[in-house]
């Protein structure tokens, strides 16, 4: 075969699979556009994202708040005649103010944003932004053109920051890092095309489309009150450009708004989808008070060592001291009333003789398991390595500590003492954790933000109080407007 008839077969070969793949018109960019990768397969990365999603950021648990942002979603999507996408909306356990959606339809608002949010047309707007990057099949085009694929959610890097590389490859293998979570950094054409389709998508669904402007002007004034860019993770998958507010504001004002019955009736009734929405960090997923970790949703407190660095994640808790030689790391292992099968387990998978490595033991009235110490090794580096298996409530948890085998004996009281610590809550304990939580108050006449802030004894400044009520902190409030400020309670689970 000569190589011009190769060559021309081949490209005959690439015409049939665009034709037959994804050469086809982009609702969002409203032009044909080449995609390689199928519906169906953009629905299975998807999915499988999404469970990574859930297991390391966590999705708010109120079905209430769920419905709620579920019924804004789908009544965007109703707008649109694409096909070929399963849909799905959730609250994502995030303080930061940010949306992203997957590719096949999981689509995610933050509790950070809702709580910037004073209408129901901003939320619409934010929610069609991301419905459109879907239906646009953005993240298939990046695939496509081999654009990388980048973690932009904000949740950082799993742990591994505060220890040394030889640790953080030990917290990689065996404590579970976070890693892997897919979501595409959109290029300028991507983000307008976007804007304009969710913006179309609001406003045929009978929302104001001016609530996108409005929400990235709140956006852009809180970027700002936390010192630029670099402050925030919001709209981290998004590039920020300053012209967005005028472009969007401007786009809206040319669009015909449909027929549509806010869900919310009034921004009173909207408020109140918020109220008690959790502000700042959630004490759901555990808190430290100061060296002490407690997990007041499932009932037990840990002793970390005095002084060392910690850090929480969904799936697990790493402490390290300041030198970064030395690791902690705490995390649920498995389930059940017997920690003994667990820790057999865990160690034929880690090609070691369960027989010989376990003991039974038993701490503070719990069933537990205490292997002696091994030597495994982190890249080049030989470690010593222990784990301590605990149940409790029909979980099983895992104590691992780990250092240079050369460092054993200076690290064995914390290496002994930190899983030794592991009990119930008490009730002294739970009183120690708080809650930031989103409450309502009325104004009086003539009050302002300030003075509101001052009277409620929120723990929010004045400057964040008005961004998240859409005003100036020195504007006059009428006698019983609402607004929402940050109030800490007692947690309670």
């Amino acid at each position: 075969m000569s190589n011009s008839v190769g060559w021309i077969l081949s490209l005959v070969s690439l015409v049939s699979l665009v034709v037959q793949v994804g050469c086809s018109y982009n609702p969002a960019t409203k032009r044909p556009e080449l995609v390689l990768t199928s519906k169906e397969t953009e629905r299975e990365l998807g999915e499988r994202e999404a469970l990574k999603i859930k297991a390391t950021m966590g999705l708010v648990d109120d079905a209430e708040l769920n419905s709620y942002i579920s019924a804004i979603g789908k009544r965007l999507v109703a707008q649109s005649p694409s096909e070929g996408f399963d849909f799905s909306f959730h609250v994502v356990d995030m303080k930061e103010p940010n949306a992203f959606a997957l590719p096949g339809g999981n689509v995610y608002v933050s509790r950070g944003i809702l709580a910037l949010a004073n209408s129901e047309d901003e939320l619409a707007g934010v929610i069609g932004h991301e419905v459109a990057h879907v239906f646009g099949r953005h993240t298939g085009h990046r695939i496509t053109i081999g654009a990388p694929l980048t973690l932009a959610t904000g949740i950082g890097a799993a742990a591994t920051s505060i220890v040394s590389p030889a640790l953080g490859g030990l917290i990689g293998g065996i404590g579970g890092a976070t890693q892997g979570l897919l979501l595409s950094p959109y290029d300028r054409h991507q983000e307008r095309a976007a804007d304009d389709l969710g913006l179309d998508l609001a406003a045929k669904a009978g929302w104001d489309p001016r609530g996108l402007s409005q929400i990235l002007f709140a956006l852009e004034r809180e970027e700002d009150l936390q010192g630029g860019p670099g402050g925030l993770a919001f709209f981290a998958s998004h590039p920020r450009t300053p012209d967005r507010v005028r472009d969007t504001k401007r786009r809206a004002e040319e669009l015909e708004r449909g027929q549509g019955e806010p869900i919310a009736a009034t921004r009173v009734d909207f408020l109140h989808q918020l109220d008690g929405l959790v502000l700042g960090e959630n004490p759901g997923k555990g808190v430290f008070v100061e060296e002490l970790f407690v997990q007041p949703d499932l009932g037990f407190s840990i002793t970390f060592p005095k002084g060392w660095k910690t850090q929480n994640t969904w799936n697990q808790v790493v402490a390290a001291p300041q030198e970064e030689d030395a690791v902690v790391i705490l995390r649920h292992a498995g389930e059940g009333d017997d920690p003994m099968p667990v820790a057999q387990e865990a160690a034929k998978k880690q090609g070691l003789d369960p027989d010989k490595l376990v003991r039974d033991v038993e701490i503070n009235g719990l069933k537990a398991v205490r292997s002696r110490s091994i030597t495994g090794r982190s890249g080049f580096k030989k470690l010593a390595i222990e784990s301590t298996w605990v149940a409790l409530s029909g979980s099983v948890y895992q104590v691992i500590s780990a250092t240079g085998e050369s460092d054993r004996e200076r690290y064995h009281e914390p290496f002994v003492k930190t899983p030794h610590s592991f009990r119930r809550m008490t009730a002294a304990d739970l009183a120690k954790v708080k809650v930031d939580r989103l409450r309502l108050y009325r104004a009086r006449a003539g009050e302002t933000v300030a003075e509101l802030v001052g009277r409620i004894g929120s723990d929010w400044k004045p400057e964040q109080a008005a961004i998240a009520n859409g005003v100036e902190a020195g504007t006059k409030l009428e006698a019983g407007q609402l607004i929402k400020l940050s109030k800490r309670e007692s947690y309670r689970p």
